[in-house]
């Protein structure tokens, strides 16, 4: 374990970081590659089948509804108080939970994988069958992977890095170059779901064979515990709300596009804000390291909250500035490469727009990890849910007037505002948040000046 000595140096977190980034930047990379060898594998309707399977496994991860972070910040909390005896109660409390919510569902999409397949989507007759086989298996899959993130969660909150992703990368790499290698011998999509599902079984079970990691006899199962559930969802319910709102915010842009705009429009806006917004992979795999150290740092050392919320900031405008800046200058020679001509000056045209706004939303993200680390889940969860009709409805009333343009904008403006918003809550309510907040208020006035300048410069 480590020591309380050294638990918030900057050689621990840095090294978390590298941790993080390696466990989502490995299998990203791997999964370029394996989408592109089965897309030449198999034919286009199957590849499509194969392609729903990947693509419903990272949906999956996204539906535990704040149970893994709140089990994070819970674990965090229990072990900076040496209450380990809290952390088995937790652990199983939030694992039951979180089959109780799945398994019903699993239930429903095996049993309803033919109405799906007849009624609701068009599939080939020669691919019904496999492709009520592949749903079944994605069924099936469900709460294996919504199991494995809540106790991945438990990991994260006993800021065991190095384990979640030494587990994390060789299963992202299986999950995605085992069903290539399937599909070469026998061209089935079911194969490539029956091979994920096998591989996230193994994965939950190894996490759950490790929990020792973080206490004694912590694997071993026991029934759901009252008090943890309480202490669970006085949390999780409004971290809950926010991730139902957060999709609806982040992709409401490309929800309401091709109902204001033709139809190529949104592929080429759709093209550069996916594009722009993985820069937020660098920032997004702070969240859990400094999540978990502000937590502790709450209990343990509360005297280093400013200077640790302080370097989280500055850390956040670098790493996302630079390479947001070379974008902004390489995105007019390369788009017509990429894009083609037809599309390139119209998508020149929005880059920068959507730069500023993944250059602020990185800002916001830091800020939701200090306010849900100080227990104030709540600020966070109303404004995103007082934004939902706001930003559908500013949506609707900008583009048709500015077009893309004004879309990109309301987006950015969307980004800017939870920074601030949020920004200010935080520092109004933390006095440590008061004290570091400058450093963020600098950072984006003149982040977001100097993307626009090189853009004029250009």
């Amino acid at each position: 374990m480590t020591s309380r000595g050294d638990a918030l140096s900057w050689r621990v977190l840095g090294r978390d970081y590298a941790w993080n980034l390696a466990g989502i930047g490995v299998p990203a990379i791997a999964a370029v590659g394996a989408i592109g060898l089965a897309a030449r594998i198999v034919s286009p309707d199957r590849f499509a089948l194969v392609a729903l399977v990947w693509s419903a496994v990272s949906w999956f991860g996204l539906l535990d509804l704040g149970l893994s972070r709140a089990l994070a910040l819970r674990v965090t909390d229990a072990i900076a108080r040496d209450a380990v005896a809290e952390l088995r109660p937790l652990i199983w409390t939030a694992l039951w939970g979180t089959l109780a919510l799945s398994l019903p569902l699993a239930l429903l999409g095996v049993v309803g994988a033919p109405l799906i397949v007849e009624e609701w989507a068009e599939v080939p007759m020669f691919l019904r069958a496999e492709a009520v086989g592949t749903i079944r298996w994605l069924a099936i899959a469900f709460p294996l992977v919504t199991a494995g993130i809540v106790i991945r969660g438990a990991f994260e909150g006993g800021r065991r890095f190095a384990f979640v992703n030494a587990a994390r990368v060789p299963m992202a790499l299986a999950s995605y170059l085992l069903p290539v290698a399937a599909l070469m011998v026998w061209p089935d999509a079911r194969g490539a779901a029956m091979l994920i599902c096998a591989v996230r079984g193994l994965y939950l079970l190894i996490q759950l064979r490790w929990l020792d990691q973080l206490g004694t006899a912590v694997h071993v199962p026991r029934p759901p515990d009252r008090a943890a559930a309480r202490s669970l969802l006085r949390i999780g319910g409004w971290i809950a709300l926010s991730a139902i709102c957060v999709p609806i915010l982040v992709q409401g842009d490309r929800l309401v596009l091709p109902f204001v705009a033709p139809l190529v429009a949104f592929g080429w806006y759709a093209a550069v804000t996916e594009t722009v917004m993985r820069i937020w992979m660098l920032t997004s795999v702070m969240q859990p390291v400094m999540l978990a150290a502000l937590t502790t740092a709450q209990v343990q050392d509360p005297a280093r909250l400013t200077a640790l919320l302080r370097t989280a900031i500055h850390a956040t405008g670098a790493i996302l500035l630079l390479p947001l800046i070379a974008i902004v200058l390489l995105g007019a020679p390369l788009l017509p490469t990429w894009l083609g001509p037809v599309y390139a000056a119209e998508a020149d045209g929005i880059v920068t727009i959507v730069a500023a706004g993944v250059f602020a939303g990185g800002f916001a993200q830091l800020t939701y990890a200090v306010l849900q680390a100080a227990g104030r889940g709540a600020p966070v969860a109303a404004t995103h849910l007082v934004q939902v009709p706001l930003i559908i409805g500013a949506l609707f009333l900008v583009a048709p007037r500015w077009g893309v343009s004004g879309v990109a904008m309301v987006f950015a403006a969307r980004l800017l505002i939870d920074a601030l918003v949020l920004g200010l809550w935080s520092a109004r309510t933390l006095p440590y948040a008061a004290a570091a907040g400058r450093a963020g208020v600098v950072w984006l006035g003149a982040g977001i000046t100097a993307l626009f300048l090189v853009d004029r410069l250009i």
